[in-house]
């Protein structure tokens, strides 16, 4: 029922180019691919600091931020609802749920996870 539903704003974060968006009002039972192909249609218009058109829902990975100092990025898998990806083992919510967007197997992406210490998966 839809008022058993919870809502959320969401926030993803592109570190590689140090942007973000941020979606007001995101139903839990939202797949995280939904969340992407939204704001990073494969055909439509390109952000403008992506001029290379490497962000689409298909070529990214995206982990959930960590909620506190002492946490480490959790990749969610994209199939994932919010509610599920929220719920994921070291996965802690401090406020807006963040989710850290990279381009799957970038130089980008294997540098940033060599500074935040996350083992290969």
């Amino acid at each position: 029922r839809a008022e058993d539903e919870v809502h959320w704003p969401v926030m993803l974060l592109y570190p590689q180019y140090q942007q973000t968006d941020f979606l007001q009002d995101v139903c839990e039972h939202a797949a995280i691919r939904d969340l992407l192909a939204q704001v990073l249609p494969a055909a439509g218009p390109r952000a403008p600091w992506d001029r290379g058109g490497e962000y689409t829902e298909e070529t990214v990975t995206v982990y959930a931020a960590p909620g506190a100092e002492e946490d480490k990025p959790v990749r969610v898998r994209k199939d994932l609802s919010l509610a599920h990806a929220l719920t994921r083992p070291g996965v802690r919510v401090a406020g807006i749920p963040m989710f850290l967007v990279l381009v799957k197997g970038s130089p980008f992406e294997a540098e940033w996870r060599r500074q935040v210490d996350l083992d290969d998966d």
